[in-house]
């Protein structure tokens, strides 16, 4: 199937979801986070990284992860190169981290998509 139309229908799908089901839906992914790093505590000391969801894509609780591990979560800060990751201990901001923050570079990513294939291949919104 082409991914347009897969990538519509997903769009379509979590539109349509309530707040509930959005609600549960970050939490079953947060969950599943959960679970993916007690099978990886090594991953628990390294700095890592993550993409803020935009309008409609899937995104777990990241204050929630970073409270049940002492995660260190860097995200994306504009640079002169064009853009790096940052760790801040007040995080905020939308697609870009506000100052202040530390740059660092991190060792593994969280990256919120549209859908996912169940091999785990990522469908973002296509813009690269």
């Amino acid at each position: 199937m082409d991914k347009k139309i897969i990538r519509s229908q997903a769009i379509s799908r979590l539109t349509s979801l309530s707040a509930t089901d959005f609600e549960e839906l970050t939490k079953g992914l947060t969950e599943q986070l959960i679970h993916f790093f007690h099978q990886k505590p090594d991953l628990i000391e390294q700095v890592g990284g993550a993409y803020l969801p935009m309008k409609n894509e899937m995104a777990a609780d990241f204050k929630d992860l970073i409270s049940k591990f002492s995660l260190k979560v860097s995200y994306p800060i504009k640079t002169i190169q064009g853009m790096g990751f940052g760790l801040s201990p007040a995080p905020e901001g939308n697609i870009w981290l506000n100052e202040p923050y530390e740059e660092v570079s991190p060792k593994w990513l969280i990256i919120p998509g549209l859908a996912f294939s169940l091999k785990g291949e990522r469908l973002g919104r296509g813009g690269g």
